[in-house]
């Protein structure tokens, strides 16, 4: 049982991080305007503020954590049970 939380926490940790990694990128490309935006529920931001005409200051990261650990929790729970299911021993 152990072994199965341990796996299932290691799987929705990559998972997690992935699905951010991945709405960061959205975030990043998807419009041309400089300004701040958020993504993924309010969790991760992006704001690019110019410095001069030909560069920006970009800054990025973590503004409300809990979208975050919502989806790490129900992965765990998820990826658990999926395991518990495929299991041999039962």
């Amino acid at each position: 049982m152990g072994r199965r939380i341990i796996n299932s926490a290691a799987a929705s940790l990559v998972t997690t991080l992935a699905v951010l990694t991945v709405s960061f990128l959205i975030l990043l490309f998807s419009s041309a305007e400089i300004d701040r935006r958020t993504g993924y529920f309010g969790a991760i931001f992006f704001e690019g503020i110019p410095t001069s005409p030909d560069a920006f200051n970009m800054t990025f990261g973590i503004s409300n954590i809990m979208p975050v650990i919502f989806t790490f929790i129900a992965l765990t729970v998820t990826y658990y049970f999926i395991l518990r299911l495929f299991s041999k021993k039962g």
